[in-house]
């Protein structure tokens, strides 16, 4: 009955290690800043003005929403996994609006966290984005 207790213990304590290394500091709620997109020669700055966009975070999952600031109308929503390592950040995307290639998507980026500032570079098929996020407190 001992030993089974400690084997219970043993696997206890490393299914809490696999819990917190999925843990990510990029989980949050977060706003677009600046950025761009570029698609195939063609690279448009984004208006924020104009645009107002959200990402939130988990530590397995993202949804990113875009809004007109002008009448509040819905732009562009999406939503998936993650996968983080390192300085790699990918989502695959399993929900999107508007006309989009076949799901799901995978979105390769590079990653950068300085402070409260998100720095992510990268993209799907012949579209680039590079963005700066900053968490919402």
């Amino acid at each position: 009955m001992k030993l089974i207790f400690l084997i219970s213990a043993f696997l206890l304590s490393f299914s809490s290690l696999s819990v917190a290394q999925n843990k990510t500091s990029l989980a949050g709620t977060w706003k677009v800043i600046s950025g761009t997109m570029k698609i195939g020669d063609t690279t448009t700055p984004y208006d924020l003005n104009k645009m107002e966009s959200m990402k939130i975070v988990t530590p397995t999952h993202f949804a990113v929403f875009a809004k007109n600031k002008e009448d509040g109308t819905l732009q562009h929503a999406a939503a998936g996994k993650i996968i983080v390592s390192g300085n790699n950040y990918t989502e695959i995307i399993n929900y999107m609006t508007g006309e989009q290639p076949r799901l799901p998507i995978t979105a390769k980026f590079t990653s950068k966290l300085e402070g409260n500032k998100w720095h992510i570079k990268g993209g799907f098929e012949n579209y680039v984005f590079d963005e700066v996020w900053e968490r919402v407190k």
